[in-house]
């Protein structure tokens, strides 16, 4: 036997129909206000906070971790991030992009290669930067 809908039933049900349905799809997860940040997050990611809510969630998770992982860096490490940062966040978008590409053609190469790629790209950057050659030493060789 079939039992006729009213409305008022039906307005009382679609609320709840609204919440599994959302549940069930899971929105994605809100990106984070540079006011969410911590004052030493915001003080690591510093160079970025005037674009912070233009970059995607992903991106500002990534840099999140990276701040975390930032106090157990060691001195010249954290220095090489700073300038890397601030370096970064002069770049136009194009120039990410392509910073980005090559980023990912570097990580196809084999070992070897890929380290002759990156000390390569060291003495190219100690040559127009010749003040900066001492922050650009290679680290030392994986055991």
């Amino acid at each position: 036997m079939h039992t006729p809908i009213n409305n008022r039933s039906m307005k009382l049900t679609f609320p709840a129909i609204l919440l599994i349905a959302a549940m069930a799809f899971s929105l994605p997860a809100m990106a984070a206000t540079w006011q969410e940040l911590s004052p030493q997050q915001q003080q690591i990611l510093a160079p970025l906070a005037n674009e912070w809510s233009s970059l995607s969630k992903k991106r500002q998770d990534n840099y999140i971790e990276i701040a975390k992982r930032y106090p157990q860096l060691t001195p010249l490490k954290q220095q090489r991030f700073q300038e890397q940062i601030v370096t970064w966040a002069k770049l136009t978008p194009e120039q990410r992009q392509r910073a980005r590409e090559k980023h990912q053609s570097l990580k196809q190469l084999p070992p070897e290669k890929r380290e002759a790629a990156k000390q390569a790209l060291r003495e190219q950057h100690a040559r127009k930067h010749p003040f900066a050659a001492s922050a650009v030493q290679p680290a030392a060789p994986a055991p």
